[in-house]
């Protein structure tokens, strides 16, 4: 395997751990493209996986369940309560991010109904906010993002995901001068049109926003009128 780029790892075939760390491990001249579907990744793996990073162009963790919340504020900053970031090896040639956003906690969701309990609770004011903060400073670093992909395995990560409003932070991305493409869908994202504005303005190559907005219609006309280049999906 030494010559090969891409992997992919489903199922439960590499439930041993030492030989997923091997696999990962195998690459020569570095992956490209790693996609990681099972429920069984140690630290070992997750260590040679990082060896990788100054070659990867695409990383797919979305349905690895061992992929926690833990391992993604690793990768977001060093230590969260400096505000440190660490940065990525592979962040000057990451093109697709796929990834899964979870563990932020989220009160402007709660509504007082059963949901309530799936949303994370704040340990102090504010905190969600500043780590949305922090998860779009991360996402501002690899420049050359062209599509930007969250995803979700239950009701816990559709409704601990960031917002992707201004008021949460989204300005912190406006240097992704690349990206085509933002999918949202599956996630608790409610757009206002000034947020699609904004996209429209700092983003001049995106072309397919899949998102839920406020007003649907509205939106629409306005993208037909001054960016019909822009096409927008909400399922």
């Amino acid at each position: 395997m030494p010559d090969l780029k891409e992997v992919v790892m489903k199922g439960d075939g590499f439930r041993g751990h030492n030989n997923a760390a091997a696999i990962l491990s195998s690459s020569r001249h570095g992956w490209r493209s790693v996609t990681i579907e099972y429920w069984s990744l140690d630290d070992a793996a997750k260590m040679s996986l990082e060896n990788h990073f100054s070659t990867l162009q695409m990383l797919d963790v979305s349905q690895c369940g061992s992929f926690t919340g833990d391992d993604l504020v690793k990768i977001l900053s060093s230590y969260p309560t400096t505000g440190l970031l660490k940065a990525w090896a592979c962040e000057p040639s990451l093109r697709v991010l796929d990834i899964k956003i979870t563990g932020i906690p989220r009160p402007d969701l709660k509504t007082g109904g059963e949901e309530d309990h799936f949303i994370v609770e704040e340990d102090y004011y504010g905190q969600g906010r500043e780590i949305q903060e922090l998860v779009y400073g991360r996402l501002a670093r690899p420049t050359h993002l062209e599509t930007i992909l969250l995803t979700a395995v239950s009701v816990h990560d559709v409704l601990s995901c960031p917002e992707f409003t201004l008021e949460s932070g989204l300005h912190k991305i406006a240097g992704l001068k690349l990206l085509e493409r933002l999918d949202v869908c599956c996630m608790e994202v409610k757009l206002e049109l000034e947020e699609v504005q904004w996209m429209a303005e700092h983003w001049p190559s995106l072309r397919l926003l899949h998102a839920d907005v406020v007003d649907l219609e509205g939106t629409r006309k306005w993208l037909k009128e001054h960016r019909p280049l822009i096409s927008l999906k909400k399922d």
